[in-house]
């Protein structure tokens, strides 16, 4: 009887650190297929703009515009600022 409790002991304190181990790697693995899953989203979404912006020339215009402020020749561009308020603590009474 002993030799039997000595034996489920011995396998158990050898299967221990194999468990430990297994689940490490499990949430190893899931941590990595969330990074994968992020990283297949944002390709898909730079292939998209890409594929966007190689088609359609009007596309690369707005871009130059928005980005860059590019006009066209006798083009006005009127840019909107927001407003900055003081948030400085001292001058607020």
């Amino acid at each position: 009887m002993l030799f039997v409790v000595f034996v489920v002991g011995f396998v158990v304190f050898q299967w221990l650190p194999a468990v430990e181990t297994n689940l490490r790697m499990q949430k190893r693995l899931d941590q990595l297929n969330t990074e994968l899953s992020q990283a297949m989203e944002e390709k898909r979404a730079l292939e998209s703009t890409l594929r966007t912006l190689t088609q359609n020339p009007f596309a690369v215009e707005r871009l130059a515009r928005e980005r860059l402020g590019y006009s066209r020749p006798g083009e006005t561009v009127v840019k909107f600022v927001s407003p900055q308020t003081n948030t400085n603590p001292a001058l607020i009474k």
